[in-house]
């Protein structure tokens, strides 16, 4: 297979238009010890929320809500940097994580397929997330995309023989 067949031309694909939306539920090799550490506080209780931000509302899960708002302002949080979030919704606390996971999916989906009954848990129109909808990050990713191509156009030339 040549050059723009094959794992070359997958590769160069997802440097220029990025990585496919990211699936709700986390891979369980990045919660490994998750639940020790949720151990050590047993009387800590969890929050689901909903921040509007430029891009949609943007639903999360946290112990501290008010710490988790703080840091999605001030740019911590790579998923809402750059688009103003302001939280517009909190949840009643859960008794555990993966409780209030699974509550989250819940309302992600419900917000996704903008149905209803997002609105009768939370009061909001669901406004479905735009992941990376701010334009810093998309061109950002072009650049990043072309300059890959350069380099692996470049090398290409090199090892054909043709400088």
């Amino acid at each position: 297979m040549g050059f723009y067949g094959g794992r070359s031309y997958r590769l160069i694909k997802r440097l220029l238009y990025g990585r496919r939306r990211r699936s709700y539920w986390h891979k369980p090799e990045r919660l490994y010890g998750q639940n020790d550490r949720d151990a050590k506080h047993p009387d800590r209780k969890y929050f689901v929320y909903v921040l509007n931000t430029d891009s949609g509302h943007y639903v999360g899960h946290s112990y501290s809500v008010d710490t988790r708002v703080t840091q999605h302002r001030g740019g911590k949080v790579q998923s809402t940097r750059g688009t103003r979030p302001g939280l517009t919704w909190k949840s009643r606390p859960f008794e555990t994580r993966r409780d209030a996971a699974g509550f989250e999916a819940a309302l992600k989906s419900l917000r996704d397929q903008k149905d209803p009954k997002f609105h009768d848990i939370t009061g909001l129109n669901p406004q479905p997330w735009m992941y990376n909808a701010t334009p810093q990050k998309s061109n950002r990713r072009i650049i990043r995309g072309l300059a890959a191509l350069a380099v692996i156009s470049f090398l290409m030339l090199i090892l054909s023989g043709g400088c």
